[in-house]
This record gives C-alpha cells, structure tokens and sequence, in this order.
C-alpha cells in the first residue's frame, strides 16, 4: 500500500467508512478509491491514460456526495467567480450576493433562498481563507428521488487535512440546508 492510500484508508477509518477500489482499463482509464459512509461517498479518481478523444487531459478529481433529507426544498450552488464559470452560469436564475465584497469577489452563489446565502456567511468566510483549490463545484441536485449536496473538486485529495476540510464543510452545508426546510 502506498503513503496517499494508507492516508484514504486512515481517512475512511476516521469517518467509519467502508472502501471500495476500481483499477482503470484501456476502455475505461479512471482508476476510484471510493470511501462510503451513511452519510457521504467519497470518489477519489484519477486515470493513468487520457480518455479515448479527449486529447492528452487525464480525469483526475474529487467528488463528495452527500444525502439530504428528502424534505429539503432549498438549492444551493457556489462556483469560484471566473470567467469560465460567469460564461457557463450567463442565464442561470437565482444568482445572489452575500453582501461581502470579499466573497462577492471569488465566488458565484446561487439559491432559490433569498436569505440562505447570507445565512450561509459565518461559514462562509472561514471556508474562504483556507480554501486552497481555486476550481471547485458545489452544488444540490435531486435524482432517483434522492436529495444530495455535491462537492467536486478538480484535484485529487492526497492529504488527510485537506479530505477533512471538504468533509467538514460539506456536513456543515448538510446540516445548514437541512435546517432551512
């Protein structure tokens, strides 16, 4: 076992987990160390050849799933507010402001809750200082009757503090919407 896999076993561990591990193929390149919980499952994926026309880019990311109730009713969706994101989010509804210029400036919120970003600040700002991965997704979504809060992370989470970070953060944003039912 190698040092990133004995730091996702820890982690699963920590978290009561259970670990499931998939090896890329020539059809299928992704290799996925998934980490499961009642809570949240965690896919960890990176490929070791690129994707059939995809040009030379390997998937390389990390997806965290959690289970909402299925009583909550408020979207939610943060993107890092870059031109690539303003492009793709150009007429989507519902954008709000968190009425800090600081947060304003490097992300793009989006609720059908007028308050729930503004409610969400206190949280907000600590993610903000210590956030380090500028391409990120978070976003609700409802599918197979089941809500679900998800996090993507466009890097592959190597080290324990940093898995720790987005899973804290994403069982404070479940509980948050949970709570605006």
């Amino acid at each position: 076992m190698d040092r990133t896999e004995k730091i996702w076993t820890d982690f699963s561990k920590s978290i009561n987990g259970e670990i499931f591990q998939t090896k890329g193929t020539y059809s299928n390149p992704d290799n996925v160390f998934k980490i499961q919980n009642e809570k949240v499952t965690i896919d960890l994926i990176w490929a070791d050849l690129p994707e059939s026309g995809r040009g030379p880019y390997v998937n390389i990311k990390s997806n965290f799933n959690f289970k909402l109730p299925e009583t909550t009713s408020t979207t939610l969706e943060i993107t890092p507010n870059d031109s690539f994101s303003k492009l793709l989010l150009l007429f989507k509804k519902n954008k709000q402001k968190s009425q800090v210029l600081e947060l304003d400036k490097k992300y793009i919120f989006i609720s059908n809750s007028n308050h729930f970003i503004r409610q969400l600040i206190i949280d907000l700002i600590p993610f903000s200082e210590n956030n380090r991965f500028n391409s990120f997704v978070i976003s609700t979504s409802k599918g197979n009757g089941q809500n679900s809060l998800n996090i993507q992370v466009n890097a592959l989470l190597i080290e324990k503090a940093d898995l720790e970070f987005v899973y804290k953060f994403g069982l404070l944003l479940c509980s948050r919407l949970s709570a605006s039912i």
